[in-house]
């Protein structure tokens, strides 16, 4: 029988389809390159630092739904629109690529209460999310 990595709990699989994308309106020539780093450094903190998972648990991610064991995150930024200064717009697709599962219920949360937040404090403001879905 295949182990899962959620803490017991049993994901909630769903369909790359089943996941929706997200948009992020940059400015001040912000990259897909820089956004994805500051993922990958929250994605990291979120997997090594206890105090980072309970301050997701705080904000409504449950965490039991994530593999924190996975060294990649469920989501892929994109460029989709170089808008003229200050406004370039990019896609996060969220579940993009998923070699591991993650549960549904806790990827959304994930990105709308914990990460967008996050990436708009570490980038300076440089990104917001945009109501575009």
């Amino acid at each position: 029988m295949e182990e899962n990595n959620f803490d017991g709990a049993k994901p909630d699989v769903a369909p790359k389809d089943d996941f929706s994308d997200r948009h992020l309106q940059g400015s001040g020539g912000i990259t897909e390159r820089e956004i994805e780093e500051a993922i990958d450094k929250i994605w990291d903190e979120l997997r090594s630092d206890q105090d980072a998972r309970n301050a997701a648990n705080a904000a409504g991610v449950p965490v039991a739904g994530l593999n924190l064991n996975s060294p990649t995150h469920p989501f892929k930024v994109r460029q989709i629109k170089e808008g003229f200064e200050p406004a370039t717009q990019f896609v996060i697709s969220i579940g993009a690529g998923l070699v591991v599962h993650f549960s549904k219920r806790a990827i959304d949360p994930l990105w709308d209460k914990y990460v967008a937040p996050k990436l708009v404090r570490i980038l300076g403001g440089r990104v917001r999310p945009s109501s575009k879905r």
